[in-house]
C-alpha cells in the first residue's frame, strides 16, 4: 500500500523552523514545491498492495525531496 506524503508543514519544536534556514531562491526548493507530488502517488498507487510487506514510504522521500 502507498502511504501517502503529509501535506501538513509541522514546525520544529526545539529550534528554528528548517524551512526558515533555507534559502527560497534555492532551484532544488523552487522545483521540489512546483512537482505535483499528489499525482504521482496516484499513478504509482495500483503498483502496491496491503496484503504484502510493509508499507511503502512516500515518493517525495524516496526521491529526496
Amino acid at each position: 500500500m502507498l502511504r501517502h506524503s503529509s501535506t501538513i508543514h509541522q514546525p520544529n519544536l526545539f529550534g528554528t523552523d528548517l524551512l526558515m534556514q533555507l534559502d527560497p531562491s534555492d532551484p532544488f526548493l523552487k522545483l521540489a514545491s512546483a512537482i505535483p507530488w499528489q499525482e504521482f502517488e496516484e499513478s504509482l498507487s495500483i503498483h502496491y498492495t496491503e496484503a504484502t510487506g510493509a508499507p511503502s514510504k512516500p515518493i517525495r522521500l524516496r526521491l529526496g525531496y
